[in-house]
């Protein structure tokens, strides 16, 4: 998608990189765009998963005047780390709502930042709230 300048970009960044369930073709691939794949990556900012301020949104480059997307970290009572993305303001293609991820493998360093390894994307809202608690019970 000629996003490689974002991933290129000097500086500290946090990179968020799905591997696993991201790599499946489904009906949720022809949803990645710019926009998403810019929603996984937070400028200017290198969170390790040992010092990230817990439930602290971070605004992600997919946060601009019409669209609004920030992400933020959490930890579970067993220890596992998850990223959460919420679209404050959406647009016809991405609607607002939030995306939980675990994060498989943290703390990758790179040369511009840090990457995480998450196993599905951001910013893709599988279900509505009714099919969520259809779901659930």
């Amino acid at each position: 998608m000629r996003r490689d300048n974002l991933y290129q970009s000097p500086g500290g960044h946090t990179f968020l990189i799905p591997v696993d369930e991201g790599f499946k073709q489904t009906t949720r691939s022809s949803l990645v765009d710019n926009k998403v794949i810019d929603g996984h990556v937070i400028p200017n900012n290198v969170i390790f998963t040992a010092a990230a301020q817990i439930e602290v949104p971070q605004t992600t480059a997919a946060f601009e005047d019409n669209l609004k997307v920030t992400a933020s970290f959490f930890k579970q009572k067993d220890g596992k780390m998850y990223v959460k993305s919420n679209t404050i303001v959406g647009d016809e293609k991405h609607p607002t709502g939030v995306v939980l991820a675990e994060i498989v493998k943290a703390n990758i360093p790179v040369r511009n930042g840090v990457v995480h390894l998450i196993h599905r994307p951001l910013m893709i809202i599988d279900s509505t709230v009714t099919q969520f608690l259809q779901l659930a019970v």
